[in-house]
């Protein structure tokens, strides 16, 4: 079990590093890069909202475990297409990915990502 503010803290410093690597391969993510942080903020923020339902009572989230039934989850599931306004995601087969409009780029999260998120908010630093 993990605070629920050190979570989000975790979520965050993961989101920009992602950001981080995926600028450095595109001058076009490069110059979209304060709008991609600022949707990623706003997400974030909306995933404080969605963990207050299964905070316990001391402000405690067994993330550990919801993280390894999300990635069970993801390896079983069949691919499908989800369009939106803001690109189509791909959710299935051990990956999340995200067409980013107008460029035709692809951002992929697959479970070994997962894995390095759940590591970064359980793993105590040294």
């Amino acid at each position: 079990m993990i605070e629920k503010k050190i979570v989000i803290e975790k979520v965050t410093e993961f989101a920009t590093t992602q950001i981080d690597k995926i600028s450095k391969g595109s001058n076009m993510i490069t110059l979209l890069r304060p709008f991609i942080t600022r949707a990623v903020n706003i997400k974030i923020g909306q995933l404080d909202s969605i963990l207050s339902v299964v905070t316990d009572k001391n402000g405690m989230v067994d993330i550990e475990g919801m993280l390894n039934e999300f990635v069970d989850n993801l390896l079983v599931t069949q691919v499908q297409k989800h369009p939106s306004t803001f690109g189509e995601t791909e959710i299935g087969e051990g990956q999340i990915k995200w067409t980013v409009p107008g460029l035709g780029k692809q951002i992929v999260i697959d479970t070994s990502d997962i894995e390095e998120l759940k590591q970064l908010i359980t793993k105590p630093k040294n």
